[in-house]
């Protein structure tokens, strides 16, 4: 399901049930980056504390397509609070990657999470970030952790 160009993620995830995550965690760390991908992705479809074992995997590579997607997955989590101090970890973690596109995805998790504990370190983006575009992007976020 994971191997075709575009999947659909929607009708993916129906199919998936708990004895599935322990393939889907196996994918993220063995599989190809393309198929891996797609595995964090439908881990952050499903958004559960069992998803958290292949995002971290993710958020910890050395790839960063991987800790992109890492990030991307955890904007798509529902009940983020709920979830394990892992995944705010993960999130404090990606926030100062490297990678420009890690930071990007990251911030943008953080704006629709609404993870105001991170406002303090968002602020410092502002004025701090490097890349001009994700410099805006903190501005944008900063606004919205106020909503």
């Amino acid at each position: 399901m994971l191997s075709r160009d575009d999947p659909d993620y929607s009708s993916i995830v129906q199919q998936i049930s708990d004895k599935d995550y322990p393939a889907l965690n196996e994918l993220v760390k063995r599989a190809a980056p393309r198929i891996a991908t797609k595995a964090v992705i439908c881990l952050g479809w499903l958004g559960s504390e069992k998803s958290l074992e292949g995002i971290s995997f993710a958020a910890r590579s050395d790839n960063p397509v991987l800790r992109l997607t890492a990030a991307q997955a955890l904007s798509m989590v529902k009940d983020f609070y709920k979830l394990p101090p892992l995944a705010i970890q993960l999130i404090n973690e990606l926030i100062d990657d490297d990678d420009v596109g890690v930071r990007k995805f990251t911030l943008k998790t953080i704006g629709i999470s609404k993870l105001s504990h991170l406002k303090e370190k968002i602020g410092q983006m502002r004025s701090h970030e490097p890349n001009e575009h994700v410099r805006k992007l903190s501005h944008d976020v900063f606004g919205k952790l106020d909503e």
